[in-house]
């Protein structure tokens, strides 16, 4: 990597929330969920953030999975300037791949990590050299933080059939969604008259 006349401090925070920063001129964020203080981010400071998702479409918290089940074509990464909204500055790059039809919501997030990575290692000099060009967003829509149903309901003859098929841990009933099998397998032996939970594994 090109030598540049600056100080770089680089910080493993494994997301927990960080309240103070040291003096700086540019902070950069790669995969930080918390908000940035307003006295950091405020100017004459700028940030950068590294999100996994495209935006503007895809601002906010589980968006692999909301892009999934909006039927959306593509998935992505962008790199943004900071404000003091989540997700809403000025965009340098979105970097979008297809979704397609064998993809899961863990497919769209590794996929999405490797875009981002290679967006760091096209920007991170030049933002270090100064401020590079941008475009304001668009209208977009933010995906709050919230609890997400991972229970399939099933009909009572799907049900039947699931248990009819299970003969745990040698046996269980499967499926195939875009050309990939699953297993539905038990997820508590002790369930009891009220039959198993499942789950679906890949």
């Amino acid at each position: 990597m090109e030598e540049l006349p600056c100080t770089v401090v680089y910080a493993e925070t494994e997301n927990r929330k960080v309240t103070s920063f040291p003096d700086h001129d540019l902070g950069i964020c790669f995969l930080y969920s918390h908000r940035i203080p307003d006295d950091a981010i405020a100017a004459p400071h700028e940030w950068v953030n590294f999100h996994p998702g495209p935006l503007p479409e895809y601002r906010g918290r589980n968006i692999a999975y909301h892009a999934i089940m909006n039927q959306a074509d593509s998935f992505g990464a962008t790199i943004h300037y900071m404000d003091a909204e989540f997700d809403t500055g000025e965009i340098i790059e979105v970097a979008r791949f297809p979704i397609e039809p064998h993809h899961t919501a863990g497919d769209l997030v590794r996929l999405s990590h490797l875009q981002l990575s290679g967006l760091f290692e096209k920007y991170v000099v030049k933002l270090l050299q100064g401020r590079v060009s941008s475009q304001p967003q668009s209208q977009g829509r933010y995906y709050r933080k919230t609890l997400i149903e991972d229970t399939i309901e099933l009909t009572p003859q799907q049900s039947r059939k699931v248990r009819a098929l299970t003969v745990h841990p040698r046996f269980h009933a499967t499926t195939t969604i875009g050309g990939m099998k699953y297993k539905i397998v038990p997820t508590d032996e002790d369930a009891g008259d009220s039959g198993p939970q499942v789950r679906l594994r890949e």
